[in-house]
């Protein structure tokens, strides 16, 4: 049986999301323990909301693999252990201001616990040579693409629009005895 890292109370933990599968990058799921087996985190409630709830470490790991502790160079942590874990668990069956892939998601909650302050690496900052973040290429891929496709099919409605106008402008000149050409 595989040893499994132990953890303590108030450390940030991440699994790797099983959405690294469809993503560019590892796009990882944080959470804080606050007991021996037991890790408070944004998830899907009972109720199929997004909220922060309370989980024991078996389900948080069942999330995705890869499980990890952060270091604390990963986290500017300002808070005492015993403050983190109680900052955390006051916040369990909210939803912490709506969830939000850019602004407001599991490593903002885990980096507010420890920090004071919701930060997101992994949604806008970027590795060494690539030009964007998870956020901005998943945004770029459900968003960006599909408006592109659109703007474009609103360009050629208003080209045929401007070469109908065109016509009918010379239907109604010719209909009146209009030459443009005589003036």
């Amino acid at each position: 049986m595989e040893k499994r890292q132990k953890f303590d109370l108030g450390d940030i933990i991440k699994v790797k999301s099983i959405f690294s599968r469809i993503s560019p990058k590892d796009i990882w799921h944080y959470g804080v323990v606050v007991g021996e087996e037991t890790v408070v985190h944004f998830n899907l409630d009972d109720e199929f909301d997004i909220t922060i709830i309370e989980t024991d470490l078996q389900e948080f790991i069942g999330l995705g693999h890869d499980l990890q502790k952060c270091m604390i160079s990963q986290i500017n942590r300002e808070f005492e252990p015993s403050e983190i874990v109680q900052r955390a668990l006051s916040c369990v069956g909210s939803n912490f201001g709506g969830y939000n892939l850019i602004s407001n998601n599991c490593e903002h909650f885990a980096n507010w616990c420890a920090s004071g302050t919701k930060f997101s690496n992994q949604a806008f900052f970027v590795d060494e040579g690539e030009e964007h973040g998870v956020a901005e290429k998943l945004l770029e891929n459900l968003v960006a693409e599909p408006i592109l496709k659109k703007l474009d099919k609103v360009n050629d409605v208003v080209e045929t629009l401007q070469e109908k106008t065109v016509t009918m402008i010379d239907f109604i000149e010719d209909a009146l005895g209009i030459d443009e050409t005589a003036e």
